[in-house]
């Protein structure tokens, strides 16, 4: 059936569009707007999902350790890009924070902090988390870094995190971005760039190594960040956009021909959890009383899947479902809710009489023109009864960095980023399960 509807020291240099007009801070500037924090890795158990409203790239290469979200290679260009907010105007006021701190000082130091306006050809925020481009601001070793301009810190930083900050206004037709870099000692370093607002509308990113050359390398170094920030009328909210924990769900209803009757499957899929077995994932059946929790499970702790199988199922009428996901929060704030809820819906179809069967039939999804758009639009038009999936649902280049083959946990989380590709583009946007 188809898918249902309804994821120590200081650091590093840049590419991307060009400031100009470098200039030191303005005293008396306009206060930036206020932001709100964004990021819950205060409260995650350590994992490698670093959460719904954020994409990793590439994902095997991230967790969630003790309160921070750390990047473990020392390849370049490595990024997480919010999905829930976007630069939408860039001639209003906008903030970013973030505290940083870089773990390991690698050979060559590439830019760690934002990357802002980052698009792709195809208008998507999920095209645009594999492409290009954008404008970086950020730390590379003792500067700070927008664009290709730098300026040395005002003194060399002390071992600990730096918040990095930032901000961008309106000023005579152009936009005046502020970058603030402060250590744990209290020194701070600022200055302007003007760009062009044109350049500002897109995703935003973390990034981590950029400029160090080779995505696979490892001459850059490790870092961490916590307590990620945005604001301002600049930015538009898409909460509908968050891409988990629960990913997707996809189920089967066939015939046993025997005592069970009509066998529904329903697999539940979910980022890579913490993996101590605490989570717990259930399955609510609505038939027209309300919803009923009708199983329980727990996801499978490699493949991240949950699985229900319910015999003698009433193929004759169609049902809602809801799947919720229950995680135990890091006790590392005792004044905060114990768990954290996630839920996801869709319909189970009543079996198709009286007619022909509609098939959607795919193959061989590449990942060039991710998220295939007009594909996912079609099948909504069509509306098949049944999907079918005769393979390639994801190449080995997909989203790039490469394929892994080892260590085995590596690998397999390679895999499964690829394909959580397969499913971003087509769970939300396919009908009723």
């Amino acid at each position: 059936m188809p898918f249902s509807p309804e994821r120590r020291t200081l650091l590093k240099t840049a590419t991307a569009a060009a400031a100009v007009g470098l200039t030191p801070a303005v005293a008396g500037a306009a206060s930036a707007p206020k932001t709100a924090r964004i990021d819950d890795w205060d409260t995650t158990r350590d994992r490698v999902f670093l959460g719904g409203q954020f994409w990793a790239n590439p994902m095997e290469d991230w967790r969630v350790a003790d309160g921070w979200a750390e990047c473990l290679s020392q390849g370049a260009a490595r990024s997480v890009h919010l999905l829930t907010r976007r630069l939408a105007d860039g001639s209003r006021p906008f903030a970013m924070s973030v505290e940083l701190e870089t773990v390991t000082l690698g050979r060559r130091e590439g830019v760690c902090g934002f990357r802002i306006g980052v698009r792709a050809d195809i208008d998507d925020h999920r095209a645009a988390c594999f492409a290009a481009g954008g404008i970086a601001a950020g730390l590379r070793g003792n500067a700070l870094v927008i664009g290709k301009k730098t300026r040395r810190l005002e003194s060399a930083p002390v071992d600990g995190p730096v918040t990095l900050s930032l901000s961008g206004r309106p000023r005579d037709g152009r936009c005046e971005l502020t970058l603030t870099a402060t250590d744990r000692s209290g020194v701070t370093t600022t200055f302007t760039a003007d760009v062009d607002p044109a350049e500002l509308p897109g995703n935003v990113a973390l990034v981590h190594n950029l400029g160090v050359p080779g995505r696979n390398s490892k001459e850059g170094g490790l870092t961490r960040f916590r307590d990620w920030r945005v604001g301002g009328a600049a930015f538009s909210e898409h909460e509908d956009r968050r891409f988990g924990p629960i990913l997707w769900t996809m189920y089967t209803l066939s015939d046993s021909r025997g005592d069970e009757g009509f066998v529904l499957k329903l697999t539940v899929l979910t980022g890579p959890l913490a993996d101590d077995g605490a989570d717990r994932v259930m399955l609510d059946v609505d038939t027209g009383g309300g919803f009923r929790e009708v199983a329980v499970g727990k996801p499978d702790p490699e493949a991240w899947t949950t699985t229900f199988r319910l015999p003698n199922w009433d193929e004759t009428r169609e049902a809602r479902y809801r799947v919720r996901l229950e995680e135990p929060l890091a006790r590392r704030d005792a004044a905060r809710a114990a768990v954290r809820t996630d839920s996801y819906a869709g319909t189970v179809r009543a079996n198709p009489v009286g007619r022909p069967l509609r098939c959607g039939m795919l193959t061989c999804q590449h990942e060039y023109g991710f998220p295939y758009g007009p594909v996912a639009d079609n099948l909504l038009k069509l509306d098949p009864d049944l999907l079918y999936f005769s393979g390639d649902q994801l190449y080995e280049g997909h989203g790039g960095y490469g394929i892994v083959r080892k260590p085995r946990d590596r690998a397999i989380l390679n895999y499964l980023r690829k394909y959580y590709q397969f499913g971003w583009a087509s769970a939300t946007r396919c009908g009723t399960g």
